[in-house]
């Protein structure tokens, strides 16, 4: 993008103009510029977006909810709806959304698991 005063800046050079306009007298190191003034607004937004998800989720009954030992709700898929999760990644996949394609990069990472805590009920 082109300033007015002729200065071509990229979305990331942008955003830490943007930051450093709100804050004007903060100062890190390339890291914590990363981390703290690009990163962490992020992730915020998406826990909101993950949490709308799972709300919906849940309430469809494809996704149970359990109370771990650390008081943290946890998720799982409902194995009784593994079917019916299965059609709707497949409706999702033909109508050509990314999301519901596994080879599209939203889901390379393996499952995270936590074989020292207890199992879900």
């Amino acid at each position: 993008m082109k300033s007015p005063a002729g200065v071509r800046l990229g979305p990331v050079a942008l955003q830490i103009l943007a930051y450093l306009n709100q804050h004007p007298n903060a100062q890190d190191t390339l890291e914590g510029i990363a981390e703290w003034w690009l990163l962490e607004p992020r992730v915020r937004q998406v826990i909101t977006e993950v949490n709308r998800a799972i709300d919906e989720l849940v309430t469809q009954g494809l996704v149970l909810s359990h109370q771990g030992r650390d008081r943290r709700i946890h998720y799982r898929l409902n194995p009784r709806k593994r079917a019916e999760a299965v059609r709707v990644l497949g409706a999702a996949r033909r109508q050509g959304l990314p999301a519901a394609d596994p080879a599209s990069g939203a889901d390379r990472r393996p499952a995270r698991s936590h074989p020292a805590r207890a199992p879900l009920d």
